[in-house]
């Protein structure tokens, strides 16, 4: 009898001591998505974790690092949470999942008023002049079709820099997330109606949280359930809201 009453109160005491934990939170600048805006962590995925923080009730910290630091964390200790990060095969035994948050669609875009520029797939996109963010996975896939550093390719080391480029006319077309554009758009005054979309990149991918696999299989199942009745709610198409459309 005394055992059956330990293994009860064991069963009821596991639960509230998972969600006792508090999780250590590792993100990276990628605006609009997460960023930092006078010494706080913000962004369209960062709201969403603010979000789920409060609805399952579990305490977390979110820091700022490169990329790598905050993966390297994910990969190697207990109840670390990372976000934005794109589910890939490679990673899908590598993390616990929860999501998805939001598609991930990275397309050529061009300046709506160059009806010189025609294109059909990437080979027609290698005779003009492309921006690309430096070290991101668009400009990797170019390059691994053909695309050519300083000769079709010309990367810059942030987004902007890349909007500007093309509103300056010194690159033809550019590949960005669609998220992106339009947060550059925000920022530098510019109607998203200025730009047209000439062919898709990358769009079968789509963002998550990811969990360290250490971490419980109740705290990661909390979340997911959270991240679902928020959705049920609108309040995810609401956060949304805030950073697509101007």
């Amino acid at each position: 009898m005394k055992k059956i009453i330990c293994q009860v109160i064991l069963l009821i005491l596991i639960p509230i001591f998972a969600f006792s934990i508090e999780l250590d939170i590792v993100t990276e600048i990628l605006a609009p998505l997460n960023y930092a805006e006078n010494g706080k962590v913000t962004g369209f995925s960062t709201e969403i974790v603010e979000q789920l923080l409060k609805e399952t009730g579990i305490k977390g910290n979110i820091r700022v690092y490169p990329w790598e630091r905050a993966y390297k964390k994910a990969l190697e200790e207990e109840n670390v949470l990372i976000y934005t990060i794109t589910r890939t095969e490679a990673r899908e035994n590598l993390f616990k999942w929860v999501g998805p948050i939001s598609d991930r669609n990275i397309y050529l875009y061009k300046l709506k008023k160059r009806k010189d520029i025609n294109i059909n797939n990437l080979e027609d996109a290698k005779k003009f002049r492309v921006g690309a963010l430096i070290g991101s996975a668009a400009a990797k896939s170019l390059i691994n079709t053909g695309f050519t550093e300083n000769v079709n390719l010309f990367p810059v080391p942030d987004e902007a820099q890349n909007v500007r480029k093309i509103m300056l006319n010194r690159v033809d077309l550019i590949i960005i997330l669609d998220w992106a554009l339009a947060w550059q758009g925000k920022q530098q005054e510019i109607a998203l109606g200025t730009f047209e979309k000439v062919l898709p990149v990358d769009t079968e991918l789509k963002y998550y949280l990811g969990f360290s696999r250490q971490t419980s299989d109740e705290i990661v199942d909390k979340f997911q359930g959270s991240l679902e009745k928020i959705d049920k709610e609108g309040i995810i198409e609401m956060i949304k809201n805030k950073y697509m459309k101007f």
